[in-house]
């Protein structure tokens, strides 16, 4: 299990992914920064406005990169050079499944513990106020649920993965859905069909926040919080056996561009 983390590591460091990942952290706060220096006008609730960058500015985005990180963990084995490990390794492909898995919510905890500290920075710099005890630990369960739920989707984009074990292949499915189903989650106020915008939709009811940027289309659509986890939840576990099994039958993973012969 160590050497299969181990593996996974040397891939972060080769794809990059890590500095990706820490951008996406540091860049809603920065935003919100250049907000500050552009816009002058006052919030009522000047630290919801400035902590709510997720839900608001970079609801896609953080899809966007969940969806690349996870594709390339779970696929990009010979173009990081960690396919000779891979497949030949004594190491089971359970354990293996589970070392990846566990990189990804290490780096999903990274994201967005390293993007709750950057927007307490610069809201202790830019806002005139200090943040209150009841908006602090509002930021930590909103951190949690962005962890928990982020995780549960990354889940979900693993068992796409190692289904069709192929990065264009599995990015190509997951954005298409991603996209063709936006409009349904937009204009038919249903908030389930988009799965991975329920992280963010729960985030602007736990600030109960009217600013999220699509949040309008949900003003009498009632959202429970426990509903979206449970949905979330019950998805992840699904896509857990799914993917396990699907990647226990993998033999190999082929560079892209070259077919099983």
């Amino acid at each position: 299990m160590t050497a299969a983390i181990a593996a996974e590591f040397i891939k972060l460091k080769r794809s990059s992914l890590l500095r990706l990942v820490i951008l996406g952290g540091i860049l809603p706060s920065l935003v919100r920064a250049a907000q500050h220096s552009v816009y002058d006008f006052a919030p009522v609730d000047m630290w919801a406005w400035h902590l709510s960058a997720y839900q608001e500015i970079f609801v896609l985005c953080t899809a966007a990169v969940l969806i690349i990180v996870a594709v390339t963990i779970f696929t990009m084995e010979f173009q990081n050079g960690t396919a000779s490990y891979i497949f030949t390794s004594a190491t089971s492909r359970l354990k293996i499944y589970a070392a990846k898995l566990l990189i990804l919510l290490l780096i999903i905890f990274m994201m967005f513990v390293t993007g709750a500290a950057m927007q307490l920075l610069m809201g202790s710099i830019l806002l005139p106020i200090p943040i209150t005890q009841n908006k602090l630990i509002q930021l930590i369960e909103i951190t949690l649920w962005y962890i928990g739920t982020y995780f549960a989707l990354a889940v979900f984009v693993a068992m796409v993965a190692a289904i069709s074990k192929r990065f264009v292949i599995s990015t190509g499915i997951l954005f298409g859905y991603f996209i063709l189903s936006f409009p349904v989650h937009y204009f038919g106020e249903n908030p389930y069909v988009d799965i991975f915008m329920i992280p963010a939709l729960g985030a602007s009811k736990m600030y109960d926040s009217s600013e999220y940027l699509f949040g309008n289309y949900y003003d009498g659509v009632p959202i429970d919080i426990a509903r979206l986890a449970g949905v979330l939840a019950v998805l992840a576990l699904a896509a857990l056996i799914i993917g396990i099994v699907a990647y226990k039958k993998t033999d190999t993973i082929m560079p892209e561009g070259v077919e099983n012969g």
